[in-house]
């Protein structure tokens, strides 16, 4: 055999070729089937869900116009992108006996519909197109006290899937007077993160994160969560503190109290009593400014007390868990018999979940 028939046997092969693949891609299957007879597809599909979780998908192909349903079909599940009409099959599968169907699917912000190819006997046909609202996945991941004179907090959690950067986030905490979500504080997006900083009194609510809607998700919120934070409150500041009973109390955000001031009579005490409802722990700050004897303090809750004893110029410190007690006494005592003139100055604060 010459060079020249080996080409020509080439160039015969490479068009029979040629055209087997053009013959394939004929073959697929038209949007109106092989048969004659009408067929039609039903699709039920949750009308929302959060990104990220299974859905169900369902239907039945039936001859249209009758009752009479098509088993053992193939049948294939289809998606777009949300909006865009362009669909491209996912999956397929089988009718049962009763012509019904069933796909498993993860939301994911898509478009879906079902397609029947048809068959020698039944046209092809599409269901009508399905679009189950896919909310924002939003985890409330971690809330803490940064700053308990101040009130400050922080709460960080993620989005998914990822909103632009700048999204604004919401805290929000419920109240359960109005028995309804209140916004607490905001920030933006970076990435599927989020951190909001805010300032509050000390409470113990329920709080959560949300985001709005923004095409093509829907709107989503966390699961709510519980926290306790924890504020000093006070602080209580009482001076001068003479042996002649006289006194002034002054708070910068006044609890529930109740003062009971006795004169000092030579040795004696003067008692001051305030509500610690909510609170876990009493820190006592105090300085003698003038005594000629030692002044005793007591930091007294329920069946505990802490005492600390400071003389002219001194300053002592004091430190008290109330472990649920509702009140808390500071008991000042002089044993001075003389009733020589003295000045005390003393903060008490008190770190409170109100």
């Amino acid at each position: 055999m010459t060079r020249d028939e080996v080409m020509r046997i080439r160039g015969v092969l490479a068009a029979m070729v040629g055209a087997a693949v053009i013959g394939t891609v004929l073959m697929v299957p038209s949007a109106q089937g092989a048969g004659s007879v009408r067929s039609s597809v039903s699709l039920s599909a949750p009308a929302s869900g959060t990104y990220g979780t299974a859905a169900s998908l369902t239907g039945t192909v039936w001859r249209t116009g009758t009752a009479a349903k098509l088993p053992g079909a193939t049948v294939y599940l289809q998606r777009s992108l949300r909006g865009q009409n362009k669909f491209a099959n996912l999956t397929s599968t089988r009718t049962g006996s009763t012509g019904t169907f069933a796909f498993s699917t993860t939301l994911a912000g898509f478009d879906y519909r079902v397609y029947y190819p048809g068959s020698a006997t039944y046209m092809a046909a599409y269901s009508p197109v399905r679009q189950p609202a896919t909310n924002r996945y939003v985890a409330l991941d971690t809330m803490a006290t940064t700053d308990a004179e101040s009130g400050k907090l922080r709460a960080e959690g993620r989005i998914i899937p990822a909103p632009p950067n700048g999204t604004p986030v919401y805290l929000q905490r419920f109240s359960t007077d109005a028995g309804v979500w209140v916004n607490v504080a905001s920030a933006g997006t970076a990435g599927t993160n989020v951190a909001i900083n805010a300032t509050r009194p000390g409470s113990a609510v329920q709080y959560r994160l949300t985001i709005g809607s923004l095409f093509p998700y829907g709107p989503g919120a966390s699961t709510a969560k519980r926290f306790t934070h924890l504020v000093w409150r006070g602080a209580f500041t009482s001076y001068p503190l003479r042996n002649t009973g006289a006194t002034a109390i002054t708070a910068d955000r006044s609890p529930t109290s109740t003062n009971e001031i006795r004169v000092f009579s030579g040795g004696g005490r003067i008692t001051q009593r305030l509500s610690a409802e909510a609170c876990v722990e009493a820190h006592l700050v105090t300085k003698t400014i003038k005594s000629a004897k030692a002044i005793t303090q007591t930091l007294a809750a329920a069946t505990q007390a802490e005492t600390v004893s400071v003389g002219e110029g001194a300053e002592g410190v004091l430190k008290l868990s109330l472990s649920g007690s509702g009140i808390v006494d500071l008991i000042t005592t002089t044993t001075d018999p003389d009733r020589t003139a003295f000045t005390l100055q003393h903060t008490l604060m008190l770190r409170c979940a109100n």
